[in-house]
């Protein structure tokens, strides 16, 4: 203790001694009337004077947005670069990074809203095509788009042979800029369904790409033409750009917030693609929110957890079919009454029955009917035995049958296959016990590789055909032309038809489209007369998702109808809180 502490404590003690009870007490109660009248006054002043805003004495809460994330099982690997994609998985990719050329609407018809090219004009002899490109169109790299990308795009793509390019390099002669916003693309004869097919021809950011250019490579001075570099980024202008891909495992797309065109405000922030385990694991994660929308399940268990309460199945319309496809070469099926023989023999209805309920259909034809072009009244096959009998007496194997075993190959991706397959096999029993059929399952890999000869490709393969663009020349080409016959993936009937081949290509060059869909309902009449394939049915690609808290106008089956459209991410609608709610 200090001399002032000391001070202070002997002062106070001798006042408390001086002071009697009675003034102590006086002391008080002065006290409590001085405070009352300071109330007092306080109180009125409050009372009269207005009240001043105050300042808060804590940081004001600011709500937190919730991202918008959908995890997605999709097929892998998935190649980003426009110039080699042309599977499903890789076209439903590219074209949520990059912008087309041509764009199709809601209606299925291009649509200059959406596309690079605002408008269009065709000479009369319908040779030279003039695009008119948008003044807005700002690459994620934030560069603008011009003319100059769009011939780019073109050029490496005919030059690289890859992807897409089979649809151009036989049509296309010449390509330039006339000015920053105008491009000029000649054509070396008449195509009918070339606006439909310029859906495939996706533009890059020349810059980009020239600065990414791997020195060494097949392309001369162009290197490996940024093949590399675009392996796991992207020199695009769409509404999602790579934020990261581990090419075979994983592919991250995250919203490009300076995009030009529509985006629904409810859309993806960030999408995760991601390869599909098997389907225990799948259904696990799903039904835990884990993941929100599933791939490739077997058709019992789609059926089984599409009655859960949230729980949407997808309609993806994209021209597939479920095709036996008949190698029109190799004996029995040679012969063309024999072809017939099994188309009047299967048990379409029960085919049907067998899917997911609502989902498919009987076909017209091998085109999906509701395809621009496809025909939509002519007379399809149904189950008769008794005209199956009469076709097969006419064929040169009948009595010989048991002496020309039938391979048959469905794909171990797809279990449900075997379902159908069985149909296909009891049918054929029920026309003639002596057809004998050895049924196969092969790996996709296993059987894309055997349809490079006609040796190698088996009596009847299950294919589910898929356009490459949705029209049907498209489908009636890739399919049924000769110049395909082992090259396409897709003509594995080996028909090698003249006259069929006559017909498509005289199709193909009608410029007016009334015509040409007249011709192509003649080329389907033919085919279904001479059966290079029994479509057991069109259907809907189904897989699970969360209709709770997402919204996909394309899961609901609505047009546009090509491949690369089903899964536009910036028409959909995601609400994470109603996620957070189901979960919780």
């Amino acid at each position: 203790m200090n001399m002032n502490e000391k001070y202070f404590k002997r002062k106070k003690s001798a006042t408390l001694r001086t002071l009697g009870i009675s003034k102590i007490l006086k002391l008080v109660i002065i006290a409590i009337l001085v405070i009352v009248v300071i109330a007092s006054a306080v109180g009125i002043y409050l009372i009269t004077t207005p009240t001043a805003p105050t300042t808060p004495t804590t940081t004001p809460v600011t709500p937190v947005v919730q991202k918008k994330t959908i995890r997605v099982l999709f097929a892998f690997p998935v190649q980003t670069d426009p110039g080699l994609a042309i599977d499903w998985a890789s076209l439903r990719a590219v074209n949520n990074i990059y912008d087309s050329l041509i764009q199709l609407g809601s209606t299925g018809e291009p649509d200059p809203r959406l596309s690079i090219a605002e408008k269009w004009e065709v000479t009369p002899d319908g040779l030279t095509w003039t695009f008119h490109l948008k003044k807005d169109v700002t690459f994620h790299s934030g560069r603008t788009l011009t003319a100059k990308d769009v011939v780019f795009s073109l050029e490496r793509l005919l030059k690289m042979g890859l992807g897409p390019a089979f649809v151009f390099a036989p049509f296309v002669e010449s390509f330039k800029a006339i000015d920053d916003y105008t491009v000029q693309i000649k054509l070396k004869k008449t195509y009918g369904p070339f606006i439909y097919s310029l859906t495939l021809l996706y533009i890059l950011d020349s810059e980009e790409v020239k600065k990414n250019i791997k020195p060494t490579g097949e392309y001369g001075d162009l290197g490996d033409y940024g093949k590399e570099w675009l392996r796991a980024h992207d020199a695009g202008s769409g509404p999602y750009k790579i934020k990261e891909h581990v090419f075979g495992e994983k592919l991250i797309l995250e919203r490009f917030e300076k995009y030009w065109g529509e985006v629904n405000p409810r859309a993806p922030d960030e999408v995760v693609l991601i390869p599909p385990p098997e389907p225990a694991a799948q259904v696990s994660l799903f039904l835990t929110g884990e993941i929100d929308i599933t791939y490739g399940l077997p058709i019992e268990t789609i059926i089984e957890n599409m009655k859960r309460d949230g729980v949407g199945a997808s309609k993806l319309l994209y021209g597939q079919q479920f095709l036996f496809v008949l190698n029109t070469q190799k004996p029995p099926l040679d012969d063309v009454h024999f072809r017939r023989a099994l188309a009047y023999a299967f048990d379409y209805d029960k085919a049907v029955g067998a899917y997911v309920p609502g989902y498919a259909w009987k076909s017209i034809g091998p085109v999906a009917n509701y395809l621009p072009g496809a025909p939509k009244d002519l007379p399809t096959y149904e189950k008769d035995l008794s005209k199956a009998r009469e076709e097969i007496k006419k064929s040169k194997y009948y009595g010989k049958l048991s002496e020309y075993p039938i391979e048959l190959w469905w794909c171990a991706e797809d279990p449900y296959q075997e379902k159908i397959v069985l149909i296909f096999v009891t049918s054929m029993k029920e026309l003639d016990p002596e057809i004998r059929i050895d049924v196969v399952k092969k790996p996709w890999s296993a059987m894309a590789e055997a349809t490079a000869k006609i040796e190698s490709t088996p009596h009847i393969m299950i294919l589910l055909s898929t356009p490459i663009f949705p029209e049907t020349g498209n489908v009636l080409h890739l399919k049924f032309h000769s110049e395909y016959a082992g090259k396409s993936l897709i003509h594995i009937s080996w028909l090698l038809n003249p006259e069929m081949d006559r017909l498509i290509d005289d199709a193909l060059t009608t410029v007016d489209e009334a015509t040409r869909f007249s011709k192509y309902k003649e080329i389907v009449k033919r085919l279904n007369d001479i059966v290079p394939e029994i479509p057991a049915f069109d259907f809907a690609y189904t897989v699970l998702y969360w209709k709770h808290y997402i919204n996909w106008p394309a899961g609901e089956g609505k047009p546009p109808y090509g491949v690369q459209y089903n899964y536009n991410f910036r028409f959909m609608e995601v609400y994470p809180e109603k996620k957070a709610e189901l979960f919780k």
